[in-house]
């Protein structure tokens, strides 16, 4: 679905997909799940620009990325954060 939205925008799908990602991000099994397979495409230009002049919904996309520890690199690449307990535990 969010590949669509690259394809043809739509801010108001944007944001609801956003806020369903956000309520599976608050668990901490779904977070785990989420971690595994957040599309990319949600940090592509075409998907920030939509969302660069309504505050409301850059602001869940970050909350999104907090939540599953996650940050767009200098060249567009989306990075998960990895704990250093879990990389002491591999």
């Amino acid at each position: 679905m969010t590949d669509k939205l690259v394809e043809e925008p739509s801010r108001r799908l944007l944001k609801h997909i956003i806020k369903c990602f956000i309520e599976l991000s608050k668990g901490p099994r779904d977070n785990e799940g989420l971690r595994c397979c957040i599309p990319r495409s949600l940090t592509y230009p075409k998907i920030i620009n939509l969302l660069s002049d309504d505050g409301d919904g850059m602001r869940g996309l970050q909350q999104l990325l907090k939540n599953v520890q996650a940050h767009v690199s200098s060249t567009g690449d989306l990075v998960l954060v990895t704990s250093w307990k879990a990389e002491l535990n591999s």
